[in-house]
C-alpha cells in the first residue's frame, strides 16, 4: 500500500500540477492575449480605412499631371500661337489674302480697308498683342457669301466674324446682295 500511497501522491501532484498549468494557461490565455487581440482587432479596423485612403491618395498622385511636361505643351503652344500670329507689318498681306478669296469665288469687291476706329472695342490684351478689325464690303450672291465666310476658316490667319450685314436693294432684280463683314484677328505690335 505505500507503494499505492506514493503513486496516488505522485499522481495527485501531477494532476495538480496539471490542473494549476491549465488554469495558469487559461488565465493567462483570457487575462492577457483576449484584450491583446481584441487591441489587435481594433488596431487592423483602424488600419483598413487608412490602408484604403493611402491607396486613393496613390491612385491621385498618378493623375495629376507632370507640371515639367505640362509647361512644355504650354511653350510648344506658344510657339505655334507666334508662328500662326501675323504683325501689324503684315496688315496689308492679310488684306491681300482675304482679297484674293474674293477673286477665288468670283465676288465683286467694293472695299477692304482696316478699321481704326473700332479699336476702343477691343478688351483687354497681354502686351505686344493687339486686335485689328478689317471692314469688307462685297457684292454677290448668298451662297457666295456663305462661301467665303465657310473659306475664312481656311486661311492662314485666324478671323472672328464681329459683324455681318447683308442688304438686297429693292429695286434690283438679281439675286445680287450688298455685304458688309467686320473681321477681326490678333496681331503681334
Amino acid at each position: 500500500m505505500a507503494i499505492d500511497s506514493a503513486l496516488l501522491k505522485k499522481n495527485k501532484a501531477i494532476a495538480i500540477f496539471l490542473l494549476v498549468s491549465f488554469m495558469g494557461l487559461g488565465g493567462g490565455y483570457f487575462l492577457l492575449y483576449m484584450p491583446k487581440a481584441q487591441e489587435i482587432e481594433d488596431l487592423k479596423a483602424q488600419l483598413l480605412p487608412l490602408l484604403f485612403q493611402i491607396s486613393e491618395n496613390e491612385k491621385m498622385i498618378f493623375r495629376v499631371p507632370d507640371p515639367n511636361k505640362e509647361i512644355q505643351l504650354l511653350k510648344e503652344r506658344i510657339q505655334r500661337l507666334s508662328e500662326q500670329a501675323s504683325s501689324k507689318e503684315e496688315i496689308p498681306k492679310i488684306i491681300q489674302q482675304l482679297a484674293r478669296k474674293t477673286t477665288e469665288l468670283n465676288i465683286d469687291v467694293i472695299s477692304i480697308i482696316p478699321r481704326e476706329d473700332l479699336k476702343d472695342l477691343a478688351e483687354d490684351l497681354p502686351a505686344g498683342v493687339s486686335k485689328v478689325y478689317i471692314e469688307i464690303r462685297i457684292s454677290c450672291a448668298y451662297r457666295q457669301v456663305a462661301e467665303y465666310i465657310k473659306e475664312l476658316g481656311n486661311l492662314a490667319t485666324l478671323f472672328t466674324v464681329e459683324d455681318l450685314v447683308i442688304e438686297k436693294d429693292p429695286e434690283e432684280v438679281t439675286d445680287v446682295l450688298k455685304v458688309r463683314l467686320i473681321l477681326s484677328t490678333y496681331v503681334l505690335a
